[in-house]
């Protein structure tokens, strides 16, 4: 979960940090934040790995976001890229 305003630097420089390390790069993000949608969309272009949520946060959606992502974040392979088919058994 991300929110542009953090302690420690805030939401921009925790994705800048994240996007840069390549062993973090995939990590899908789950931004949940009281600014629109399209100034998130402006900082952080959308992705496969990255969904957005206005706050206050239907706790429904929040869990269909989330699991979302984990199937997302299932898909892809350490660097991003998706993982290679699996040979049939």
């Amino acid at each position: 979960f991300m929110d542009m305003p953090m302690p420690g630097g805030g939401g921009p420089q925790a994705i800048t940090n994240l996007l840069t390390d390549p062993q973090l790069a995939a990590t899908p993000i789950l931004f949940c934040s009281g600014m629109p949608e399209h100034h998130l969309k402006g900082w952080f272009p959308a992705s496969p790995i990255r969904r957005y949520v206005q706050k206050p946060a239907d706790l429904l959606l929040l869990k269909e976001l989330v699991a979302d992502l984990i199937r997302k974040g299932k898909e892809q392979g350490p660097q991003g890229q998706p993982e290679p088919p699996k040979p049939a058994a």
